[in-house]
């Protein structure tokens, strides 16, 4: 990796605000039980709804990349 020419490392954990403390994003508050939704079942759905799309689209890849695009 190059070093920065400012000798400062971009990854410096509290250079992103200039040093500067900023407030923490409050809470968000607890949902309604009645329009809480079950994330797992929403995940599958689309997963069974974009698994076929993807694959069709992977097998209009060319070789090398067709085995790489189904690897990820």
């Amino acid at each position: 990796m190059k070093a920065d020419p400012r000798g400062t490392d971009s990854r410096t954990p509290g250079t992103a605000t200039g040093g500067k403390t900023v407030p923490t994003v409050p809470p968000a508050p607890t949902a309604d039980r009645r329009t809480t939704v079950d994330v797992t079942a929403l995940l599958e759905r689309g997963r069974t709804l974009a698994t076929p799309v993807l694959r069709a689209a992977v097998d209009r890849l060319a070789p090398p990349m067709d085995t790489v695009a189904a690897y990820h």
